[in-house]
């Protein structure tokens, strides 16, 4: 139970730190759409697979939508918006998408010996990756590249000077340029 409650802890407290630099950064209505849009899709999918498949559960978490824990939805959000904000630094959406859905690779084994969540053998999945099936991979880089989509769709940039009420300026010098809106 320590480590879920943990995992709610980081997962909202990253949502919160993507959140404050998105509404800094991007028109903050465009943005929480688009991060709407991404968390229906999130919770959706989630529990779609869940009662579908029956293949991978999670347990002992505090707050939920459906059979979907919500630190995975905002954990999902994270992600998302990073490979977002990385897909805008390579120039290419895609690797954007497959480098930040990579994370699942040093999640799932995490994943697997906290028991954050739990995976189930089947017969369709005989492959696996500390029992999470091959498919999955795929799955994230699939989800994380239509929410970057998503996001790159409806988010646009604030105009220059208006970062914030206290008037803060993205600082050239340490690698933050408004050129990657």
């Amino acid at each position: 139970m320590f480590e879920q409650t943990l995992f709610e802890i980081v997962s909202a407290t990253l949502f919160a730190l993507a959140l404050i630099h998105g509404i800094r950064k991007y028109n903050p209505r465009r943005l929480l759409v688009g991060l709407a849009v991404v968390a229906v899709m999130i919770v959706a999918e989630e529990n779609a697979v869940m009662m579908l498949t029956n293949n991978y559960a999670y347990y002992e978490y505090h707050l939920w939508v459906g059979r979907l824990p919500v630190a995975i939805a905002l954990a999902w959000l994270v992600v998302v918006y990073l490979g977002f904000q990385l897909s805008a630094v390579v120039k290419s959406r895609v690797l954007g998408a497959l480098v930040t859905s990579s994370i699942d690779l040093v999640l799932e084994p995490a994943a697997y010996y906290w028991g954050l969540w739990v995976w189930y053998p089947t017969v369709y999945s005989p492959v696996s990756y500390f029992n999470a099936p091959i498919y999955n991979g795929v799955g994230w880089f699939l989800f994380t590249l239509i929410g970057v989509l998503i996001l790159s769709k409806l988010c646009t940039c604030r105009a220059e000077g208006s970062w914030s009420a206290s008037g803060l300026q993205p600082s050239k010098h340490i690698g933050i340029s408004q050129s990657l809106c």
